[in-house]
């Protein structure tokens, strides 16, 4: 079991796993955590880990988050000698020290300046709160619907191969399992699980659930994470807390993803219980 240690007088640790991420989405997603961590007068201890495993990719990451870091001091980068998946990516990152709270941020996620002032606070004011995941808008400015409810076979299979006709068909089940009905605007409200592209998560629960179960791969692990965390505290969503997101849907990123995604899948439901439908 992996273990980490917390500094408290560290406020805030946040990690960022790369794989040949866009660079163009990088920077945006940098540019906008030290303008978010401006506006909430902090300075993050920011952790930067590799899986690209690719000297060139590197060398181009390094300079840019660098050249963009600077005004905030020093970013750690650290290059990974092989790639055991994203959540294993972020362990490595909190091995660094995690602060009183730690961001899991995705490098396809830019976020609203005021996004870290407000987790932040609502973090501070309710200590019942383990996690707090953000609304998310799309890069269109559309709701996207991050936060779920728990998953069933039939859920899965109809969101990744399903035809139009057959999601207007099944609309009210995907909008349950969607959170369709979580509201935008008011106080922070419970959600089941929360997405792994950003979640702002108090250092001392994510020490004590010991980071991610590196069994998953890619895809599932912060739905895990979400109910492990839940036995430390809260998992809620702010709907004042906005990101803007420029990734998801497995099933158009080719059978890599499709294979990750499944078996990923299969582990999730041996883990906390099957469900075929609804």
């Amino acid at each position: 079991m992996a273990r980490f240690s917390v500094n408290p007088d560290r406020l805030l640790s946040v990690s960022v796993v790369l794989h040949h991420s866009n660079l163009d989405c990088l920077r945006l997603t940098v540019t906008s955590l030290r303008q978010a961590a401006r506006i909430a007068d902090i300075t993050p201890f920011l952790v930067i880990v590799d899986q690209s495993l690719d000297a060139n990719y590197s060398h181009r990451a390094r300079v840019l988050i660098t050249s963009l870091w600077r005004s905030m001091g020093e970013a750690v980068f650290l290059d990974a000698m092989e790639n055991n998946g994203y959540g294993a990516g972020h362990n490595k990152a909190f091995e660094k020290g995690l602060g009183a709270y730690h961001l899991v941020l995705n490098p396809d996620v830019v976020l609203d300046e005021q996004a870290l002032a407000r987790g932040l606070q609502t973090l501070a004011q309710d200590p019942s709160i383990a996690l707090i995941a953000p609304r998310s808008l799309d890069t269109q400015g559309r709701e996207e619907h991050l936060a779920k409810e728990m998953p069933s076979v039939g859920i899965l299979a109809l969101r990744a191969f399903g035809s139009k006709r057959l999601k207007r068909r099944f609309a009210e089940a995907l909008a349950r399992y969607e959170n369709h009905d979580l509201p935008i605007q008011g106080d922070p409200h419970p959600i089941t699980l929360a997405s792994g592209c950003c979640m702002l998560i108090r250092g001392d629960a994510l020490r004590q659930v010991a980071g991610f179960n590196e069994a998953f791969f890619l895809y599932f692990e912060d739905y895990d994470l979400s109910l492990r965390l839940a036995s430390c505290g809260r998992i809620c969503r702010d709907p004042h807390m906005i990101i803007r997101h420029f990734g998801g849907e497995a099933a158009r990123k080719g059978w890599r993803h499709i294979v990750w995604f499944t078996v990923g899948g299969v582990r999730f439901f041996n883990l906390w219980g099957w469900r075929f439908y609804g």
